[in-house]
């Protein structure tokens, strides 16, 4: 059938593509030059919007006929979004956002999830940018690729988005998809600090402390430390604790150490667990606890944490806090030698000379 345009267009020409002319004419409808038509993306045809025979997808724009969605698609066939349920994005460069967070976080769709924040990237949303870096440097939705992570990182970064500036950081720190620099990295995580960024808090807490693109200061690693661990940040709160426990740039405080490291073991991490398994054992910070520090023990060994696994392994070959168990405390030490722990490999030959 024909629809009353200014030039009349045939959909059998329009499906069969018999003329250069129709071609250019259907491309022009995607183009939005007609309000009325709408091209499927799948088989070519031309329908009326809103006819009910047509379906959009809300993250690409491209479009859909009824029947090769009811009957083959239930995605969108170029960005492999849902193209029903909570689709719901407006095309609004904030809502098509945070529908590809939704497809990120919610449905593990890093196919869409890419599409649609490449999408709002291009609409100038600086999160947006942020999350096609963290889509190159992870491989979601695209082949991972450091130095597309980095540019994209850079680009939100020159919009002073703080998780850019961060992630940004990183790179320059590691020398990942760019050129190793830890001034510049310094520069960036001190960006993202000022905007609130815990994660670069406890990083400018880590370069002060190493002396890493600014001048070695302990008072001031401490000072960046607290910051971070003031906002929950695991990490801080686990560097803060090493130096409180060693007295460096602060004066030297076990209680608060210990308490320091419960807070970020409580939160997962590995070297805290270990740590405040130590402080347990030995009495430091704490009143002595074998129960509990081998409960940290056993909490850090399970997320390989090497001097956990060593730790842990002592308990076992001493019978403290557990049943003795030789062979256990084998297989403890191995693995912590596995994972580079000098001390653990002379342990564990030493018991296999015996």
């Amino acid at each position: 059938r024909s629809y009353n345009n200014t030039n009349t267009v045939n959909t059998s020409n329009v499906t069969n593509n018999t003329t250069n002319t129709t071609n250019t004419y259907v491309n022009n409808v995607m183009r939005g030059e007609t309000e009325s038509l709408a091209e499927c993306s799948v088989c070519g045809r031309l329908l009326a919007k809103g006819s009910g025979e047509v379906y959009k997808c809300r993250v690409c724009g491209n479009f859909c006929c009824s029947l090769h969605f009811d009957r083959e698609y239930n995605t969108c066939v170029s960005c492999a979004a849902p193209m029903r349920g909570k689709n719901k994005s407006t095309g609004n460069a904030t809502d098509i956002y945070n529908e590809a967070h939704r497809l990120y976080k919610e449905e593990k769709n890093y196919t869409a999830a890419f599409a649609a924040f490449s999408k709002a990237a291009d609409m100038g949303h600086a999160g947006a940018r942020n999350w096609v870096g963290l889509c190159y440097e992870r491989g979601h939705g695209v082949p991972k690729n450091y130095a597309e992570a980095a540019k994209h990182y850079a680009i939100a970064s020159d919009m002073n988005e703080k998780y850019a500036q961060h992630n940004l950081g990183l790179c320059y720190y590691n020398g990942t998809g760019v050129a190793q620099n830890r001034t510049k990295a310094a520069e960036l995580f001190s960006k993202s600090a000022l905007q609130g960024h815990a994660g670069a808090k406890n990083w400018m807490g880590v370069c002060y402390e190493r002396g890493h693109g600014v001048p070695q200061d302990y008072a001031e690693a401490a000072r960046y430390y607290a910051l971070a661990a003031e906002m929950n940040e695991k990490h801080g709160q686990n560097n803060l604790g090493v130096l409180y426990y060693n007295g460096k740039g602060v004066a030297q405080n076990k209680v608060k150490a210990a308490e320091l490291f419960g807070k970020a073991a409580m939160q997962g991490h590995a070297v805290a667990q270990t740590w405040i398994g130590y402080c347990y054992e030995k009495g430091e910070g704490v009143p002595v606890d074998i129960p509990k520090s081998v409960y940290w023990y056993e909490q850090a060994a399970l997320q390989n944490e090497k001097t956990g696994l060593k730790n842990l392994a002592i308990c076992y070959e001493t019978g403290r806090g557990v049943p003795k168990n030789m062979a256990k405390a084998k297989e403890l030490y191995k693995k912590a030698a596995d994972l580079g722990l000098e001390s653990a490999k002379q342990r564990l030959d030493y018991l296999n000379k015996r």
